[in-house]
């Protein structure tokens, strides 16, 4: 009898990672109740970043009064282990606290997820810190973060702005001379999207977040990069995710860049369990072309032909492109239910399709 293990990424909007792995070993029992099923949930920076960290380490989780991403008054938590604190800035100024009708990143910052910094800076004394980028509210390429931790934003008077991006656009110089000490900083991303452009932060995850205007959204974080003498920074790939936050923590806090996939992939050994496994199940809401650009299926999918297991997915939906790369993929989609359903029901129907990959294992193995 195969062992199984079970590694996908959340189902956004739908089900969480953990969730997905129930589903499918339900699946897979239905059909071959003696199959040995263990698991590991993975993350590519995005949202469940520091809870898949907590689960694999000794810690303490740290609840701190911040705001929004409209400024609103919220608790989020942080996670320390070992004096590492890990964040996910989706827990604070994350797209899932403001409502569809409410969503307007020119009204919007990064300034919950400086304050989960300072905190941890101030009050924990950490020596290092992680920041999972994904899923946020804001465009203000980390403005807000910046202010949070000392850096000012003042207009042609020398008055001091609030960092969102409509006051911004007003912004006539920018002075760090207070920004706190800060301890090295990795930022987790899963996307190589420059700040600026047609490929940038306002262009590519604008919309979602409620953003109509994009030329107006992109030339207020080209106004900020030139005052503050970032354009190399903003360069970089991967500096527009989340809004272009990593430009921010890059330019203003000195931070670095890393695959999320490639952090987590570490904390949690996955490449040890790949190798002990028989069968790979690994999956999100949507394989796309951007999932062959550091997303975590395909992450997965590296380790698990690094050791010859055979990779299955299992999705939302799948673009030709993605589904090649794979044993073979199932998904919600070929269900032909509404797209409504196929959110609402998820682990139901997930749990189906999994039922189906361990009927059909024998002929998709050969």
């Amino acid at each position: 009898m195969p062992t199984f293990l079970l590694c996908p990424d959340k189902f956004k909007g739908s089900a969480t990672s953990q969730e997905v792995i129930t589903s499918i070993s339900k699946g897979i029992l239905k059909v071959l109740p003696d199959a040995e099923v263990t698991s590991k949930a993975i993350s590519d920076g995005g949202e469940g970043f520091a809870t898949i960290a907590s689960e694999h380490m000794q810690g303490e989780w740290v609840s701190v009064a911040a705001v929004d991403a409209l400024h609103r008054p919220l608790t989020a938590d942080y996670f320390i282990s070992n004096r590492t604190a890990y964040i996910d800035m989706s827990s604070v100024n994350g797209l899932v606290q403001i409502e569809v009708q409410e969503r307007n990143v020119l009204h919007s910052s990064t300034l919950g997820t400086g304050l989960l910094i300072k905190h941890a800076v101030e009050h924990k004394n950490v020596d290092k810190i992680f920041i999972g980028l994904g899923g946020s509210a804001t465009n203000d390429g980390g403005a807000g973060m910046a202010h949070a931790l000392g850096v000012r934003f003042l207009n042609h008077e020398g008055k001091e702005l609030e960092p969102t991006p409509e006051q911004l656009r007003h912004c006539a110089s920018i002075s760090i001379t207070g920004l706190i000490p800060l301890p090295p900083i990795i930022a987790a991303c899963d996307v190589d999207n420059p700040l600026l452009g047609d490929n940038g932060a306002s262009a590519i995850y604008g919309p979602q977040k409620g953003l109509r205007d994009i030329s107006h959204a992109d030339s207020i974080l080209k106004h900020l990069m030139e005052i503050g003498e970032g354009t190399e920074v903003a360069t970089v790939p991967g500096a527009g995710a989340a809004g272009g936050v990593a430009y921010g923590l890059m330019h203003y806090c000195g931070a670095r860049l890393e695959a999320g996939f490639s952090i987590i992939s570490e904390i949690i050994d996955l490449e040890t369990s790949i190798s002990n496994s028989d069968i790979i199940i690994t999956g999100e809401g949507s394989l796309d072309a951007q999932t062959l650009n550091g997303k975590g299926p395909h992450g997965v999918l590296n380790l698990a032909n690094k050791h010859s297991k055979p990779t299955f997915a299992i999705a939302g939906q799948a673009e030709a492109v993605a589904r090649s790369c794979f044993k073979k993929a199932y998904t919600l989609s070929e269900l032909g239910l509404p797209l409504s359903t196929c959110m609402e029901q998820a682990p139901a129907l997930i749990e189906q399709l999994a039922e189906k990959l361990a009927s059909e294992l024998p002929s998709s193995l050969d």
